[in-house]
């Protein structure tokens, strides 16, 4: 079964560039590609790894209700690169997020 067999709930695209950075270590890890409540994929430069846990800040372009980020845990569930390497996709499960933070994903989609 692929990911997008697994999937619940259809990934929305965003109309901003939204940054993705690492809290525990201040590293972009990419931008934004889709979201919905549940989970969302980046595109980078780097890989991240499976099977890991972040606690990320959604950075974003363009404030949404007032605020300039989202706060939440995400669990690494899949990656890919392409051929040279030089982009890397990751799925992300979301694993902690406040409330507030689930109505700006919700304003955003």
């Amino acid at each position: 079964m692929t990911e997008d067999n697994q999937r619940r709930l259809s990934r929305r695209a965003i109309q901003q560039s939204i940054t993705i950075v690492d809290v525990m270590t201040d590293q972009v890890l990419g931008r934004l590609v889709n979201i919905h409540r549940e989970g969302f994929m980046l595109v980078g430069t780097g890989p991240v790894t499976v099977d890991s846990l972040y606690q990320l800040s959604l950075q974003l372009s363009v404030p949404v209700n007032g605020q300039n980020q989202i706060a939440v845990g995400g669990d690494c569930l899949w990656t890919r690169a392409d051929e040279g390497g030089s982009q890397h996709w990751a799925g992300f499960h979301i694993i902690d997020i406040s409330a507030q933070s689930l109505e700006l994903i919700d304003a955003l989609v």
